[in-house]
């Protein structure tokens, strides 16, 4: 597990566990969303400044590997081991690939739209990721989008939510987006169909939700506890809703 503490002077710093056994935590950088490589040999977080750092889990080394583009943000891994970042200024923030041995970078969508929050599928086919586009003076577009990389086709498929994350089966995507007071977890078919609330406390907020390995839970951070974040695990559904990292 890759995840962000703030404690105790309010500056995010990214550290690493094993999820199993007695392993040492290990305080990797400063910066925020990181994520663990489908080979699970790489970190990689978006750090202070725009820029993008990876961890070598068995080297155990942080280095600096941000593109020459202005605002980048939100890396995530491809099954390949390549990176999709999004990148860009306001209205055109736009999502790329980079090789991270040679550092190449090929643009997959560009056009007028903000984009953030980049997941890629298991199947390293599809992009989910939060899509605000500009339709006139005073109506927007806006919501969850998935990108089709073979299609090369955006399509938005709901209209709520931000930083997504994929079922380990790609059937589904689970986000955070405001409920009756906080923010809730739902989860939605990847096609957009059967969108569901399945976490909300009227105390805190629950957010980012991301999947594990087998689909069954999802972990997510709360504060809904004294106002303290925390990392919490609970099942696919919703229920059995309980810390797992806490303090």
């Amino acid at each position: 597990m890759a995840y962000v503490s703030y404690k105790p002077d309010n500056v995010g710093r990214v550290f690493f566990r094993k999820t199993s056994g007695n392993d040492t935590v290990k305080l990797i950088g400063e910066g925020s969303m990181p994520q663990i490589s489908f080979d699970k040999k790489y970190v990689v977080f978006e750090g202070n400044e725009n820029k993008i750092f990876l961890y070598d889990i068995n080297g155990d080394s942080t280095v600096d590997i941000s593109p020459q583009l202005p605002g980048v943000q939100s890396p995530a891994w491809q099954p390949t081991g390549n990176l999709v970042f999004a990148a860009g200024k306001f209205p055109k923030i736009g999502i790329y690939i980079m090789n991270i041995s040679d550092k190449k970078i090929q643009t997959l969508r560009a056009e007028d739209g903000m984009r953030y929050g980049c997941k890629v599928s298991p199947d390293g086919k599809k992009i989910a990721y939060r899509w605000t586009r500009r339709l006139t003076d005073t109506i927007f577009e806006k919501g969850i989008a998935v990108y089709d990389i073979e299609k090369a086709e955006e399509k938005l498929i709901t209209t709520i939510g931000e930083y997504p994350s994929w079922s380990p089966d790609g059937k589904q995507l689970a986000f955070h987006w405001k409920g009756q007071k906080y923010f809730a977890v739902f989860v939605v078919n990847m096609d957009g169909t059967e969108l569901k609330k399945i976490a909300e406390d009227k105390d805190g907020d629950s957010e980012l939700p991301v999947w594990s390995g087998d689909g069954r839970k999802l972990f997510f951070q709360t504060n809904r506890i004294h106002g303290n974040w925390e990392i919490w695990v609970m099942n696919a559904d919703g229920s059995n809703q309980e810390p797992f990292i806490w303090e």
